[in-house]
């Protein structure tokens, strides 16, 4: 399944789990006996949301800018589903509204063709990003993008509206009715809210993905369950068994797939990191000694002249054109990687006290667009000197306590923080930009306990400095730069903009994928560039082997059980 273009990895594995499940759902509801209205629409519902299944597998698989189109199937299915899922309360247990059903779905369809069409033309132009979180395409249009999330919300709280309605006015069937809401709610709020703040950077990727994938297998299949024991229309035994068991099966391959994968990551993380320190150790790079998916290997070396960002850089080697905007764009990040080694070679032995100010002169010569991190560093280490902890001293247990792991574990701690916050800045219009961060900090987001250090040094910037508009954004921006541990894996793209921001021209042989190493000798920096095409075919093959496992799932729970269970379990019961 391996070509120029297709990849398979995680997210393609937890979206075809979906999809699976959709598409039974589906063909569940529609092979009923005496099918309803309402499994009609569920049978519509689900199928529409394995359709966003299929565009989302297709887009974490598809390795090319053409996958940005899958927000087509994903805005386009979104509406729909939700119209339907609406559509299950009015016809569930029974019709009793007919025209307010009818008028209902007719109107929810021609606002879902209109939005999906305004959607679909905006995009036609738009630039294709990669996001590197998740490995997918898209389009650059935040605010488009926003205002369908405000259109879905609409749609699901009619269906809200319509549950909570049905509920009232059937009293016999509230239980039953409340059951389907939830697990309904389960399918789409959730997700939606975790989707949301996927994008906002306040939530992991790869988190979503889990909570998607759990929430729709485990919904969807409460929802088969509570409508075969609360419905009239009759169902297989079978359909309970295999049911059960799919499921279990499914939420089992979720969990399995996803350690199997991660440790396939750490492990390509960790023979990078390897290569990256014997290619820094070279005094002489022959090229063909090299591995074949360097891109490049760069040197850093410190310099006090605030114009070079504290920095001088320049390759060793490069495999194809040089891209000189690569190495400035990212100086802050490898700067920010320095200050966390410099932290690391801190002595942890003493007092608190002794540890604060070993802190604070380690962090003397801190870049400029360090401030937020140097605050709240020193804050964290003055705390613990104020407190009376004695760092790198013994416990009342005699347990010994490095104070460095604790600072680590705030920076950890703060980085959905400074991430959301990042993007939330991004995100404001270049015109008028100075006001409109000031906004911005003076806002409950913006006074964030956590976020205060970095909010601070932002406005003392604000009053140093002149510039003004895209300009004054990129070098706010500057100050909520991730802080890394040097050796952690890093992003890159070839002509220096920012990951978020990277244009539809941009392809395999542009996406990076970094190392740094830092010479404890020379104190100098270095950086191995990887093809990022290269780590998508080093993860393809055992995320293949994955999507094999659950095609033999599949077809085991489908008719292998029927063949198994019918003889030995529904036919003697048949006998009976």
């Amino acid at each position: 399944m391996e070509s120029g273009i297709i990849y398979v990895n995680y997210y393609t594995v937890g979206t075809a789990i979906v999809l699976c499940i959709c598409a039974l759902i589906t063909y569940f509801a529609t092979t009923l006996p005496e099918r309803s209205r309402a499994s009609l629409h569920i049978a519509f519902g689900f199928g529409y949301m394995g359709g966003m299944g299929a565009a989302y597998m297709l887009s974490a698989m598809i390795y090319d800018p053409t996958a940005a189109f899958h927000r087509w199937i994903t805005v386009g299915f979104v509406l729909p589903a939700a119209t339907h899922c609406t559509q299950i309360f009015l016809h569930f247990p029974n019709t009793t509204r007919p025209r307010l059903a009818r008028g209902l779905l007719i109107g929810q369809y021609i606002m879902a063709i209109l939005v999906s069409g305004y959607f679909m033309y905006q995009t036609l132009q738009v630039p294709r990003i990669f996001h590197f979180d998740g490995d997918y395409w898209d389009f650059a249009a935040d605010d488009l993008s926003k205002n369908v999330a405000y259109v879905i919300l609409a749609y699901l709280a009619v269906m809200l509206g319509a549950g909570i309605w049905r509920m009232i006015v059937t009293p016999g069937r509230r239980l039953a009715l409340g059951l389907i809401l939830g697990a309904l709610l389960t399918i789409s709020v959730l997700p939606s809210i975790a989707n949301a703040l996927s994008r906002d950077g306040a939530l992991d990727r790869t988190l979503y993905v889990i909570l998607w994938d759990v929430m729709v297998v485990t919904g969807g299949f409460f929802l088969v369950i509570v409508y075969i024991n609360f419905s009239n229309e009759r169902s297989h035994f079978m359909v309970k068994i295999a049911g059960v068991s799919l499921v279990t099966l499914l939420l089992v391959l979720q969990g399995v797939s996803y350690y199997t994968l991660m440790e396939l990551e750490k492990a390509y993380d960790e023979v990078q990191r390897q290569k990256s320190a014997r290619l820094a150790g070279s005094l002489n790079i022959n090229p063909e000694y090299l591995p074949s998916e360097l891109a490049y290997l760069a040197e850093y070396r410190t310099n006090p002249n605030p114009a070079s960002y504290g920095l001088q850089s320049d390759f060793m080697y490069v495999a194809g054109e040089e891209h000189r905007a690569l190495l400035s764009a990212y100086r802050q990040e490898v700067l920010n990687a320095l200050q966390w080694y410099r932290l690391a070679n801190v002595d942890p032995r003493g007092g608190a006290g002794d540890f604060s100010r070993r802190v604070e002169r380690a962090l003397l010569s801190a870049p400029y667009y360090f401030e937020g991190y140097r605050r709240m560093l020193l804050e964290s280490a003055r705390s613990a000197a104020e407190s009376g902890d004695h760092a790198g001293g013994l416990s009342a247990e005699a347990e010994f306590i490095d104070p460095r792991s604790q600072l680590f574990r705030l920076i950890e701690d703060r980085e959905s923080t400074i991430r959301y916050r990042y993007h939330k800045i991004r995100k404001l219009p270049d015109v008028e930009f100075r006001a409109q961060l000031t906004q911005f900090l003076e806002s409950g987001t913006g006074q964030n306990r956590g976020f205060i250090p970095f909010r601070t040094a932002i406005q003392d910037h604000l009053l140093r400095s002149d510039s003004e508009e895209a300009e004054l954004k990129k070098e706010v921006l500057l100050f909520l730069t991730p802080m890394k541990a040097p050796g952690t894996r890093m992003f890159r793209v070839a002509d220096g903009t920012a990951v978020t921001e990277s244009a539809d021209r941009l392809n395999g042989e542009r996406h990076y994928v970094a190392y740094l190493y830092i010479d404890p000798i020379t104190n100098r920096i270095y950086e191995a560039g990887y093809h990022y095409i290269h780590y998508r075919r080093f993860i393809h093959p055992a995320a293949l082997k994955l999507l094999m496992v659950l095609l033999a799932i599949l077809l085991i729970v489908l008719f292998g059980f029927r063949f198994f269970f019918g003889r030995a379990l529904v036919n003697p019961l048949r006998a009976l």
